[in-house]
Order: C-alpha cells, then sequence, then structure tokens
C-alpha cells in the first residue's frame, strides 16, 4: 500500500480527457494522460474526479471498476452506447520507450457530446488535461469553460501529443488556458520558439503564455523545471526500465502536488524525477508502488 502524504486530504484534483487501455505486450493497463495524473494524485491525498466516456461494453465496465479501484470519482463519467471504450496499440522499443496507435472510435470522444460537462460540487484545487481527447471542439470548449470557471486552480496541461491527434493551433489554444505545463524533450519544439537550450526553451514557453511552472521531462536525463522564475536541472534516480508507458505523467503528478505544497524548485524536480522512474521500473501507468521500489528515493512524502 501507498502511504497518503499528510496535509493534502483537502485539496481536489479535477481530470478531464481520454480513458483508454494501454494494449501492452504484459497485457491491458489502464491509461489516458490525465487520468493517470489524476489517479497519480489520488494516491497522494486528494481527492479525485474524472470527467470522461466509456462503451456500453466489456472494456468500459472494467475501465470503471479499476478508476473506483484507485479511488477516483466516477460518477460524471459518460456513456456513449455504440462506440467502443477507448484503446491504444503499446509497441516497446529495447529501451522501454513506448509508441502509441491510437484506435478509433473511442468513446471519450464524445464525453462532452451528451450536453455541458457537469463540474464537481466544489472548486477543484487542480484541473487536469492533455491534447488527446481534446481533439473534438466540444471536449476544447469544455476544458476552456471549466479553466474560465476556476481561475484560483492549479489548471496543469500535460501535452502528450500523439500522431495525427493534434494540431499546433489546438496545443496553442489549450496552452493558453493553463498556468502550469509539462512538456517532453520530444516534445518541446512544437511549443518554444527557442532554440538555444532546455532553459532558454522552458523560458519562452512561460513568458508567451503566462505560466507559473513549466517541466520538461527528458527519459533516463530527467527533467528541468521552471518554478516562479527559478530554473533547475536534476538526473532521475537509476532503475531498471520495464516500460516507460506513465512516466511523464507521474512526473506531472509528483510536480503538481509539489507546487501545491509550496515546495521549492529543486525538491519538486527531485520528487517528479524519481516518483517518474519508479513508474518506468514497472509495466504499466499505474503500477502498485511497493515500499521499497525505489529505496530512499521518491514517493512524495510531506518534508
Amino acid at each position: 500500500m501507498t502511504e497518503r502524504s499528510e496535509g493534502i486530504e483537502n485539496a481536489s484534483v479535477l481530470g478531464i480527457g481520454e480513458v483508454l487501455w494501454d494494449m501492452l505486450p504484459s497485457g491491458r493497463r489502464l491509461g489516458g494522460a490525465p487520468l493517470n495524473v489524476t489517479a497519480q494524485l489520488r494516491r497522494m491525498g486528494f481527492t479525485a474526479t474524472y470527467l470522461t466516456a466509456v462503451g456500453d461494453d466489456e472494456p468500459g465496465r472494467a475501465a470503471l471498476a479499476r478508476m473506483r479501484e484507485l479511488g477516483v470519482d466516477t460518477s460524471r463519467v459518460r456513456t456513449a452506447p455504440g462506440v467502443p471504450t477507448g484503446r491504444a496499440e503499446v509497441v516497446l522499443d529495447p529501451s522501454g520507450d513506448p509508441t502509441f496507435e491510437i484506435v478509433k472510435p473511442a468513446a471519450y470522444d464524445l464525453l462532452a457530446a451528451g450536453g455541458p460537462v457537469e463540474p464537481p460540487d466544489h472548486a477543484p484545487d487542480v484541473l487536469v488535461y492533455g491534447t488527446l481527447a481534446a481533439c473534438r471542439p466540444a471536449t476544447f470548449d469544455a476544458i476552456s469553460r471549466l479553466t474560465s470557471r476556476y481561475p484560483d486552480a492549479l489548471r496543469v496541461y500535460d501535452v502528450n501529443l500523439r500522431p495525427g491527434c493534434w494540431t499546433p493551433r489546438l496545443v496553442d489554444g489549450l496552452a493558453r488556458t493553463a498556468n502550469v505545463l509539462k512538456v517532453s524533450e520530444r516534445e518541446l519544439p512544437h511549443l518554444s520558439r527557442s532554440h538555444e537550450g532546455i532553459e532558454e526553451a522552458v523560458r519562452d514557453i512561460a513568458g508567451r503564455y503566462g505560466m507559473r511552472a513549466v517541466a520538461c521531462s527528458r527519459g533516463a536525463r530527467g527533467g528541468a523545471l521552471l518554478f516562479d522564475g527559478v530554473f533547475v536541472q536534476q538526473a532521475p534516480p537509476r532503475v531498471t526500465v520495464v516500460d516507460a508507458v506513465g512516466a511523464g505523467d507521474a512526473f506531472t503528478a509528483a510536480m503538481v502536488d509539489g507546487i501545491h505544497r509550496g515546495l521549492p524548485a529543486a525538491e519538486i524536480l527531485r520528487r517528479a524525477n524519481a516518483l517518474g522512474a519508479l513508474v518506468a521500473s514497472h509495466s504499466g501507468a499505474l503500477p502498485e508502488h511497493a515500499g521499497d521500489a525505489l529505496p530512499g528515493a521518491a514517493w512524495p512524502r510531506h518534508p
């Protein structure tokens, strides 16, 4: 069992976006980038609600059951009859880095098709969203309304670009709704106009969009973070990578947790790198975290 962090039980996160099954060589694992971040924050002590849609099928029922096991409120998840629950075929290269083939049609594309998305009863402390589901204009509009409705929340855009599922205009529009952004090193050129280095690139993004924090995950090289004007880079703990599915989402969740706590940039990045490494050392995006999985490291703990 993962320990829940102290002092954060009253914090809440609202995620909106895709839910899908990652079809890995080891079997299917529940995924979807905003869901992964939301579920990881739930493990850290946040109350968690997720807005999405599933099909009226066995994968949809299994997804709902797994989300509930993870402690995520599914009361606002919609069912899209006649459309299958989302799925992604995942191929791993020899180093464990994944390539995703997004299977369409997918029920999550209809998460905003049944009328206005119903927000939670109380304003969330954190909003989490990505790019894939926002390709649908109705979902993009729902994200825009939620971010406008909760201007005091941490509005977290976890970019996660998938081939054929984004446009520069969409990414720009989503970035303009956020005050916290996480991007992978591979995605960085699609958002930054600077090509002089990591620090210059993230400062360009932060300045252009008015971000409080911009993080760049760099796989085995760790990550970089610009937070309230302070830039830091760090290497991650060394682990044996099983697969990197969800490692970037875990990085995002630990970063958000640290920002919410008011931790300094270096400590936020230490935790983000360590939780990302821990997830990469297991199969799937939401593994159970054994207490000794990463000795002396990173499941975020209250200082």
